[in-house]
């Protein structure tokens, strides 16, 4: 029975955390997001937790927030995250790269992903598309990934 209220804690704190990153309360959603992540036992939403934290750090433009959660989220993915968790945690460093200037790095990032695109949460796939490719090598990396 324990087992049963520890996992209903953890989705009614995710609920409530998912509530104020909807409204746009950072704090709030920050310190929400993190107790949720103390209180849900499974990996995949632990990793999605850390995504989302992630998200509010893009969306707040809060590097801080970001550089913090980008290795937490690694450090889960490795412990079994599955392949769509990963691709979006790839596209999530991609897009933070080229946020703090590191264009090559994070532009091989989004490359890798660029197939296999499912991070609508964060970009269209036209604009991933436009950042990822230079106008000359969009033939050439089109082809080479088809």
């Amino acid at each position: 029975m324990p087992a049963t209220s520890e996992k209903q804690e953890g989705e009614s704190e995710s609920l409530r955390a998912n509530h104020l990153t909807r409204i746009g309360d950072k704090e709030g959603a920050v310190a929400a997001q993190k107790l949720a992540l103390e209180k849900t036992p499974g990996l995949g939403s632990r990793i999605d937790i850390m995504l989302t934290l992630i998200r509010l750090g893009f969306f707040f433009r809060d590097n801080s927030l970001i550089t913090e959660n980008i290795p937490k989220a690694e450090r889960f993915i490795e412990e079994g995250g599955d392949w769509d968790r990963r691709n979006r945690l790839k596209v999530y460093r991609g897009l933070h790269m080229i946020s703090i200037r590191q264009l090559k790095a994070g532009g091989a990032l989004l490359i890798h992903a660029l197939s296999t695109f499912t991070t609508t949460e964060l970009t269209t796939y036209n604009d991933f598309v436009a950042l990822t490719l230079k106008r000359v090598d969009l033939k050439k990396q089109v082809c080479l990934f088809s």
